[in-house]
């Protein structure tokens, strides 16, 4: 970062050398009338900066207007605007100058991020920490625990007690490497965002948006530490049946923190990459080797199916997946839970 700040300041060094020149060259070239004249030389002695105050060109005068405005334009809008104002009994309002629009011979604003590089050069080489950090074990199992009996029972997309199993040994890590003084290690500054400590972070998020309600402060930091893997699943990677879980639970979480359009659209997406994968077909789901990710596979098609239909009807949006590209020789979803 350090060197992409260096060149980037010498790119602006350049242009600004370059606007430099061209000032110059253009008083040069100018009559003599638009050309300032020179200052005093006691002024000249007194300030060290005054040969620079003498190369400044004067003003560009303002531009006229032109003599017609089409219906299109930000001035035919504004005559309209100030006509309404007058016929309503502000007789000031047509005459009132325009000082809040500028020409378009304004000079333009220096950019923002050239005033904030100095301050935000520190932050850009030290990036914050995981959030998880801030989790003690006992709350990552708690909070999986709460999950499973408020969302996991009706949706289960993921092996709860595999998620449970990474939370304990990866606290255990946690709290091992803050009694050394090595909370973050320096290899962990970007984030935990391997795919278990994706679905444990998505887990906890959304058992933090049932307890407070949808606004979890805590939950939003968990959620943008792993937005950059949101992002890959959904647009660049391929398709992965082992992902789909995960995904699923994106959308459910974006549905806990009352943002019902983005939850219809991660589902809308991952329906479609079920599509991609076959899921909805019995040919499909038999390429899946392994049993229980065969079972949570089948289960996040379905629940991906019942939560694209609702979250249609809810937003009156369509929904992706229709009856007639189901197989109907599809197993149903399977029970997880065992029989009380």
């Amino acid at each position: 970062m350090t060197d992409h700040v260096t060149r980037l300041q010498e790119q602006v060094d350049t242009l600004f050398n370059n606007m430099n020149a061209l000032r110059q060259e253009t008083l040069r070239l100018a009559p003599i009338q638009d050309r300032t004249l020179p200052l005093p030389s006691t002024t000249v002695a007194s300030s060290p900066s005054a040969s620079s105050v003498r190369s400044l060109p004067r003003p560009p005068a303002p531009r006229a207007p032109p003599p017609f405005s089409g219906p299109t334009s930000m001035t035919f809008t504004v005559d309209v605007a100030k006509n309404t104002l007058h016929k309503m009994g502000y007789p000031g309002a047509a005459e009132a100058p325009e000082d809040n629009g500028g020409t378009h011979d304004d000079p333009p604003l220096p950019s923002p991020f050239l005033h904030s590089m100095g301050r935000s050069s520190l932050s850009l080489q030290t990036p914050p920490a995981d959030p998880l950090w801030d989790l003690t074990k006992d709350d990552m199992i708690r909070l999986c625990r709460s999950y499973e009996e408020e969302v996991g029972i009706m949706y289960p997309v993921v092996n709860i007690e595999s998620v449970v199993e990474h939370a304990q040994v990866l606290g255990t890590w946690m709290e091992n490497a803050k009694k050394k003084g090595l909370a973050p290690p320096t290899s962990q500054d970007d984030g935990i965002t391997d795919l278990l400590t994706c679905n444990l972070k998505i887990v906890i998020c959304c058992a933090l948006a049932v307890e407070e309600h949808g606004n979890s402060a805590r939950a939003i930091q968990l959620y943008e530490s792993m937005q950059a893997v949101v992002d890959r699943m959904l647009m660049t990677e391929p398709a992965d049946v082992m992902k789909l879980p995960f995904l699923a639970l994106v959308a459910g979480y974006r549905f806990l923190a009352n943002e019902e359009i983005l939850a219809w659209r991660v589902m809308g997406q991952v329906v479609r990459l079920c599509l991609e994968l076959g899921l909805h077909r019995r040919d499909g789901l038999s390429t899946i080797r392994d049993e229980q990710s065969r079972r949570y596979a089948l289960n996040t098609f379905w629940s991906a199916y019942v939560l694209d239909r609702r979250w249609s009807f809810g937003t009156g949006l369509p929904y992706v997946c229709h009856d007639d590209k189901i197989d109907p020789k599809l197993p149903m979803p399977v029970s997880t839970h065992a029989p009380q």
